[in-house]
């Protein structure tokens, strides 16, 4: 999925953190204030990948999280954290995934067999155009993000498969809106 190299700056400039109730792990660092937060919203969670971005045209800042929250292959599940003012608010991300060319209903179905092995999660400008998403692949921008979107605009891709090349997206909109699907490509390879 993604070359060594990039696998090995993933995730430079993040703290890692570990907090009683919460566990962050070596391969999934997290910025020191959001481990408090985590830790109260999802107790005895495990992040086992995260990535952080500035989504949208940079406004918001987020952070896109695999955590596992239990014992079994249902426990694991994708989050987003986006900080305000206010701190770090902690929502559920859909792993049921549909766009004009099909869908998926559990995106995460690779990786609950393999408790999550090698998840990593980009934060991208312009999928379609990305090397690891697979320029000219099956990939659409979903409404209101279109390629007339700013080329500077950051995404944050989640992998949909182990197998394929196939990837979901989040991005905040430019009216301000909560962050939400933007991109979606399956069925790549």
């Amino acid at each position: 999925m993604i070359p060594s190299l990039a696998r090995a700056t993933l995730f430079a400039g993040l703290a890692t953190v570990a907090v009683s109730a919460f566990a962050a792990t070596e391969k999934a660092p997290l910025p020191a204030d959001l481990a408090p937060a985590l830790a109260k919203a999802r107790p005895g969670s495990t992040v086992v990948a995260a990535k952080q971005c500035a989504l949208g045209s940079g406004t918001v800042d987020a952070v896109g999280m695999l955590l596992r929250t239990g014992a079994g292959p249902a426990s694991l599940g994708l989050h987003l954290a986006t900080k305000s003012a206010d701190g770090w608010k902690i929502v559920p991300v859909s792993s049921s995934v549909s766009y004009a060319r099909g869908g998926d209903g559990d995106i995460l179905a690779d990786w609950r067999s393999a408790q999550g092995a090698d998840y990593e999660i980009l934060c991208t400008t312009l999928p379609n155009k990305d090397a690891e998403i697979l320029p000219k692949g099956n990939g659409l921008f979903i409404a209101p993000f279109s390629k007339r979107t700013p080329k500077e605009w950051r995404h944050l891709c989640f992998p949909a498969s182990q197998v394929y090349n196939n990837w979901s997206c989040i991005s905040a909109p430019e009216d301000g809106q909560p962050p939400r699907s933007s991109f979606v490509q399956l069925y790549a390879d």
